[in-house]
């Protein structure tokens, strides 16, 4: 239950901000945003994981700052697709979306969090398919396929065989579409 969580949460931030235990108060404020952002309370969401990456970025924590960073972009990625299509406002989030996802990307790379890697080249690679900036997207979701099959993570597999099929069908590519989905 989400209000039970929250509530557990806000006592648990109470009591970091108390005890001065700096890394518990940064995983409260992640933990509370990702429970406003589902329930598609994106701004707010935004407010709580941009106090846990300022928290993050004091203390050095790369590991839990490049997961916040990654939630960042998905925030920017979800807010763009409540947007109208004609609005500028689309680009503006989009892109943000794109220099979260690749700090995270950058800083994933340099500690070799191969899983972080992966989820990022899948993140950017969505972001460019909603562009319909296929060459990109696809290259990016070629890189998180590798890792994915190098790790045997069968859901990133499951997914990246999704997205390139979404990517062939977008471009016309109609019999490589339904072998990927197939794979899917």
């Amino acid at each position: 239950d989400d209000k039970m969580a929250l509530d557990y949460f806000l006592k648990s931030l109470t009591l970091s901000k108390k005890t001065g235990d700096v890394n518990e108060e940064a995983r409260c404020y992640e933990r509370i945003g990702i429970i406003y952002s589902r329930k598609h309370d994106l701004d707010k969401a935004l407010k709580y994981f941009f106090a846990a990456l300022r928290i993050c970025e004091k203390t050095e924590n790369d590991i839990h700052k490049a997961n916040i960073l990654g939630n960042i972009g998905n925030l920017y990625k979800d807010k763009w697709s409540t947007v109208f299509e004609t609005s500028d406002q689309k680009a503006i989030l989009a892109d943000s979306a794109l220099q979260y996802y690749f700090k995270s990307l950058k800083l994933s790379q340099e500690m070799g969090d191969e899983n972080n890697i992966e989820t990022q080249f899948g993140n950017i690679g969505t972001v460019y398919a909603l562009l319909k900036k296929y060459r990109p997207a696809r290259e990016f979701i070629n890189k998180a396929s590798a890792l994915s099959l190098k790790m045997g993570d069968k859901q990133g597999c499951k997914v990246n065989y999704f997205n390139l099929s979404y990517i062939d069908s977008a471009e016309g590519n109609y019999k490589s579409a339904i072998e990927n989905y197939k794979l899917y």
